[in-house]
C-alpha cells in the first residue's frame, strides 16, 4: 500500500509543482491586456506565456491530477496495492519527460502555437513530441484503471464496484476517447511536418480531429470533480449520498454524450455543413442532463446532512451545515460557478447564439470559469481530504484552506466576469494587447512585431492596401501574412486589416491600433 501512497502523492506533486507557475503566467498575460503597465511587455514573450499556460493547464495539471487521484482511489476504495505498480511508475516517467520536452521547446521560444496548436501554425517537433509522450504516456494509467478493475469485479463476484472506482473507470474510458483526436493528428499531421517527412498540411483536417478532444477534454477536467460530489462530499457534511444509482447512471451519461459533441466548436468553420452542425448542437445540449442531475442529487445529500445535524424549516439545513469542512465550501462555491459557466456553455452551444460570442473574451471567461472555477477549487479540495488519507497526517488548518477557497472564488467571478462581459461587446480572443489607450479611446493594439506601414515600394508589400473604417481612414497602410507576421518575413499569404463598425484605427508611425472591431481579410492577388 505503500507504493500505492508514493505513486498517488508524486502525481498531485507534478500537478500542483506545474499549477503554480502556470497561474502566475496567466495573471501576467492579463497585466499585458489590461491598462495596467506590465513587465517585459512583448508580443513574443506574450504569444509563449499563453502556450505554455495553456498546454500546463489543459494537459499537465489535469493529467497528473486525475492520474494520481486514479491511484488513490484504486488503493483506498479497493482496499488492496495497485495491480501493475510498475508500468504505473513507467507511465509516470514518460509523462514526467513529455512535460519537460513541451516546456523547454516553449521557453526556447521554439513553439507559440497555443493549446490547441491548430495548423497551419507550426511548432518545433520537439513541442508536439512533448506532448505526444505526456498524452500517450496516460493510456498506461487508463488499462490500469480497467484492469484494476475488471480484476476486483472478477475477485468479488456479485459484489457492486465501489462508485469512486466504477467513476474513475469511467473518466479514464472517457479520456481514451478524448485524447484519441489530438494524437491521431500529432502523429498524422503535426509530427511529419514539423520533422520534415512531409510538406503537406491539412489545416482543416487538423482542426476537425482536436475539435474531437477539444471538448470532451473538459469533461476529463470535470470528471474528478463530480467523483468527489458523490463519494466525499456526503461524508464530510455528515450524511450520506442521496442515491448510489443516480451517480452511476451521471457517469454513464458523460461517458456516452461526450462522445460525439467536440465539434460544436466548428460552428463557424466552412468544412463541415450546416446539418451536422445543427446536430452537434443538439447533442451538446444532452450534456447539461447529467450535470443537473448531479445538482439535484448532490443538492439532495447535503440536505440530508443539514436535516442530520438539526436543520429546521424549508432552508434551515443550509445554515446547519458544516461551512467550515474544505470540502461542503468547496462544492457551494464549486456549484455557483458552474451555475454562471454552464448558462455561458448553452450560449456557447447553441448554433445561432454562438456567432454572437464566437472568438471573442466570452469564450475564454466560459472555460476559464469551468475550469479555473469550478475545476480547480474542487482540485484543492479534494488535495485537502486525500492528503490525510493518504499520509496520514491531519491537515494543518481547515480554517486556513478555508480562506484560501474564498480568496481563489472571489478571483475568479472578479477574472471572468467583465470578460464575459466584455466578449459580448465585442473584444476578441488571442491578442498581446486588447485595451490599452493610445489616442483617447480603446482599441485592439498590434504592436511593430506583429504589424507595421508596409511600403509599396518593397515587393513583399505590393498588395497591401490602406486601413480604413467605417467612419474614417488612415493613411498609412498595413499587412499581415498568416499568423500575425509583418508580410515582409515571408512570401506569399498576406492579409489586410480591416477595421470595421467603431471608430478609426491609428498609427502613429510605430505602432497599429484597431477599433473594437477587426477582421483579417485575405489580400487580393
Amino acid at each position: 500500500m505503500q507504493n500505492s501512497r508514493s505513486l498517488a502523492l508524486c502525481h498531485y506533486w507534478v500537478a500542483f509543482a506545474t499549477f503554480l507557475p502556470a497561474v502566475l503566467l496567466g495573471a501576467w498575460q492579463m497585466l499585458m491586456r489590461s491598462p495596467l503597465p506590465a513587465p517585459l511587455d512583448d508580443p513574443d514573450a506574450y504569444y509563449a506565456s499563453v502556450t505554455l499556460h495553456g498546454t500546463v493547464m489543459a494537459y499537465v495539471v489535469t493529467t497528473f491530477f486525475a492520474m494520481g487521484f486514479g491511484y488513490a482511489i484504486t488503493a483506498t476504495s479497493l482496499g488492496r496495492p495497485i495491480r501493475g505498480a510498475a508500468a504505473a511508475w513507467i507511465g509516470f516517467v514518460i509523462c514526467l519527460v513529455g512535460t519537460l520536452m513541451a516546456a523547454a521547446t516553449v521557453l526556447a521560444g521554439k513553439a507559440s502555437v497555443l493549446y490547441t496548436f491548430y495548423p497551419p501554425l507550426l511548432a518545433s517537433a520537439w513541442y508536439y513530441l512533448g506532448a505526444f509522450l505526456l498524452i500517450g504516456g496516460s493510456m498506461i494509467w487508463v488499462v490500469l484503471m480497467v484492469v484494476n478493475m475488471t480484476a476486483w469485479k472478477r475477485d468479488n463476484p456479485g459484489r457492486p464496484v465501489p462508485l469512486a472506482m466504477f467513476a474513475i473507470t469511467a473518466t479514464a474510458l472517457l479520456w481514451a476517447w478524448a485524447a484519441s483526436g489530438v494524437l491521431i493528428e500529432l502523429a498524422g499531421i503535426l509530427l511529419p511536418r514539423a520533422f520534415g517527412w512531409s510538406d503537406l498540411i491539412d489545416a482543416a483536417l487538423g482542426r476537425t480531429l482536436f475539435s474531437v478532444t477539444l471538448h470532451s477534454i473538459v469533461y476529463f477536467w470535470l470528471m474528478p470533480a463530480y467523483i468527489a460530489f458523490y463519494t466525499l462530499v456526503a461524508e464530510a457534511a455528515g450524511g450520506r449520498l442521496y442515491s448510489d444509482t443516480m451517480g452511476r447512471l451521471t457517469f454513464i451519461m458523460f461517458l456516452i454524450f461526450s462522445l460525439p459533441v467536440g465539434m460544436h466548436h466548428l460552428l463557424a468553420d466552412p468544412e463541415h455543413g450546416s446539418g451536422f452542425k445543427f446536430v452537434q448542437s443538439f447533442l451538446t445540449f444532452l450534456v447539461a442532463l447529467p450535470t443537473l442531475l448531479t445538482v439535484f442529487t448532490i443538492s439532495a445529500s447535503l440536505e440530508i446532512a443539514g436535516r442530520h445535524r438539526g436543520g429546521r424549516g424549508l432552508l434551515g439545513w443550509i445554515g446547519a451545515l458544516p461551512w467550515n469542512e474544505p470540502m461542503v465550501l468547496a462544492v457551494g462555491l464549486s456549484l455557483v460557478m458552474l451555475g454562471f459557466g454552464g448558462f455561458g456553455g448553452l450560449i456557447n452551444m447553441s448554433y445561432a447564439m454562438n456567432s454572437m460570442i464566437h472568438n471573442t473574451s466570452w469564450v475564454t471567461a466560459h472555460f476559464h470559469l469551468i475550469f479555473g472555477g469550478t475545476t480547480v477549487i474542487m482540485y484543492f479540495a479534494i488535495a485537502y481530504e486525500m492528503w490525510p488519507r493518504i499520509t496520514g497526517k491531519p491537515l494543518r488548518s481547515k480554517r486556513l484552506a478555508c480562506w484560501q477557497l474564498w480568496l481563489w472564488f472571489s478571483g475568479m467571478l472578479i477574472t471572468t466576469i467583465p470578460w464575459h462581459i466584455a466578449g459580448l461587446m465585442g473584444q476578441p480572443r488571442r491578442l498581446q494587447h486588447s485595451t490599452r489607450r493610445s489616442h483617447g479611446g480603446a482599441g485592439h493594439h498590434l504592436s511593430d512585431r506583429r504589424a507595421r506601414a508596409a511600403d509599396r515600394g518593397n515587393p513583399a508589400d505590393r498588395h497591401s492596401r490602406s486601413l480604413a473604417s467605417g467612419r474614417a481612414s488612415v493613411g498609412a497602410t498595413a499587412a499581415l501574412c498568416a499568423g500575425g507576421e509583418p508580410a515582409a518575413r515571408g512570401a506569399g499569404g498576406a492579409q489586410r486589416l480591416c477595421a470595421v463598425e467603431r471608430g478609426s484605427a491609428h498609427f502613429n508611425g510605430r505602432d497599429l491600433w484597431l477599433p473594437d472591431w477587426a477582421v483579417l481579410l485575405p489580400e487580393e492577388p
